[in-house]
């Protein structure tokens, strides 16, 4: 896995880039939700899961990010959308398998007009609880100036849930299921984890950590993508800037 040597290379190509700012912050964010931080998990769970060996992102990448971090002035968050306008969002909850049957669970925020991600979470244990870990970072980097924005989901039982419902009173947004027969503007989700899915191949994980480390990176690079300039998407992942 040549991360570092990715990071680099992607410095760069958007080093100067107001993007490449904002990404590296979103990167750098602590994206992972311990067990020790879910409110309410069964006995079973602590038995059979563990996960104090995570980390967001591997050592090497988390060395490269800190040392470009300390390069750089104080990120600025999002500036907000229009203000006459709600800023609209998807919500969806992707599985992969690692170590034989181990799973992990990456719950991702992807702005429905630019489909970028903007915000993601990692678990091992699936629950809305992932959603309000991406919360989290999505408001800590999102400048709403007081508006509320919405968050569009499925109708999976996932989302019909009160605990989700609740989850989304602790924080300025409306939420939003999509009619039902109508795939909705969640479907952008629906299409970013069926690219991220033909990009990865049927091939488990080595482990937990490897995914968080692909994952983290795939995202940055597919966001760096979003932005129009910079190098062509084949290049980008398909070529030689490979983060695996």
């Amino acid at each position: 896995m040549e991360s570092h040597y990715s990071l680099q290379e992607l410095a760069f190509l958007y080093g100067e880039t107001p993007e490449w700012e904002h990404q590296l912050a979103l990167f750098t964010l602590d994206s992972i939700l311990y067990l020790e931080e879910y409110p309410i998990l069964s006995d079973d769970i602590y038995v059979w899961e563990s996960d104090e060996d995570l980390h967001p992102a591997s050592r090497l990448l988390q060395t490269f990010a800190e040392e470009k971090k300390q390069e750089r002035p104080a990120v600025e968050r999002i500036a907000a959308q229009v203000l006459s306008e709600k800023a609209e969002f998807c919500v969806g909850i992707g599985t992969y398998s690692a170590d034989g049957n181990r799973k992990l669970y990456m719950c991702v925020i992807l702005d429905s007009r630019t489909r970028k991600v903007e915000a993601y979470s990692f678990g091992v244990y699936r629950s809305v609880d992932l959603v309000r870990k991406a919360l989290d970072n999505f408001f800590r980097l999102w400048d709403g100036r007081g508006n509320r924005i919405v968050l569009q989901c499925s109708r999976n039982p996932i989302y019909r849930s009160q605990k989700y419902r609740n989850i989304l009173e602790e924080y300025p947004v409306e939420g939003r299921m999509n009619i039902p027969g109508s795939r909705g503007q969640s479907a952008a989700v629906s299409t970013f984890f069926s690219g991220l899915m033909q990009k990865k191949g049927k091939m488990p994980f080595g482990s937990r950590q490897d995914a968080i480390d692909w994952l983290s990176v795939y995202i940055l690079k597919y966001n760096l993508k979003r932005t129009g300039n910079g190098p062509d998407s084949s290049e980008l992942l398909h070529g030689h800037i490979n983060s695996k």
